[in-house]
């Protein structure tokens, strides 16, 4: 699980820096690209950047064509890695509950069969064979669960 986070934290950073230079490429290659107020550097680009792949603003707007192509393209790349990332986080916790229920039919299995040879050790019978002899007999107690049976069908 722990791989899985850094891997997504380094593909988003990585994505940030890859559009970090290509804006900030942008910005030397002709500063009007983008309204902004200041002299931007790399690391501005960065932060616009981050702030691209989740859409939300920052002090920086884009102006030319193609900086409002490679806004959309960063918000779309981010939103596109963001699903990705969540289907293969899904992908993983559903194997990994698959597992676990696999591991908990093997533990009831388990213990089921250690009551069953507990069950024969101590009365001679398997459980099954158990019940089928009570009722066999006409006992009480099946008696006693039948009325039982009849009383909470008649509420119904």
């Amino acid at each position: 699980m722990l791989s899985f986070v850094n891997r997504s934290v380094m593909s988003i950073v990585f994505c940030a820096i890859y559009f970090s230079g290509i804006n900030y490429g942008l910005y030397k290659f002709n500063p009007d690209n983008f309204d902004t107020t200041t002299k931007l550097y790399f690391i501005n680009f960065f932060e616009y950047s981050f702030y691209s792949i989740f859409p939300e603003g920052i002090g920086i707007s884009p102006v030319s064509d193609i900086a409002r192509i490679l806004r959309m393209l960063g918000t779309f790349t981010g939103v596109l890695l963001n699903v990705f990332l969540f289907i293969i986080y899904m992908t993983v916790s559903n194997e990994r509950q698959k597992e676990n229920l696999d591991r908990m039919l093997n533990y009831t299995t388990e213990r089921s069969q250690r009551f069953e040879t507990h069950f024969k050790e101590k009365y001679g019978k398997s459980p099954s064979e158990g019940i089928d002899w009570i009722k066999s007999r006409g006992s009480e107690i099946e008696t006693f669960l039948g009325h039982i049976r009849r009383g909470i069908n008649s509420k119904k």
